[in-house]
């Protein structure tokens, strides 16, 4: 059953990552973001907990772009978008 967010919360550091992107990218993240707006767990943005950085999760636009995200309850908020390796190092 789909889980439909109740808000999609954009942080600062989100707001300034995507804006770093180029209009490609940007497109790919709106495309997921719409997805996630129908269900945070849309087959093809693969959300899954990022290892060892306690709830913190990861959902994909894109095989090399990532979002961070975290989850609580129907609250969704955006940390950052980035590359695939980035997105490990520092939550």
């Amino acid at each position: 059953m789909p889980l439909k967010p109740t808000k999609i919360i954009q942080t600062g550091e989100f707001r300034r990552s995507y804006a770093k992107k180029g209009d490609a990218e940007r497109n790919s993240i709106k495309r997921a973001l719409r997805m996630m707006a129908e269900d945070i767990y849309y087959p093809s943005l693969r959300v899954h907990r990022l290892e060892g950085v306690g709830d913190i999760r990861g959902a994909h636009a894109t095989d090399n772009q990532v979002m961070s995200l975290t989850i609580d309850g129907s609250v969704v908020t955006l940390r950052t978008c980035c590359n695939h390796k980035d997105v490990y190092r520092s939550p």
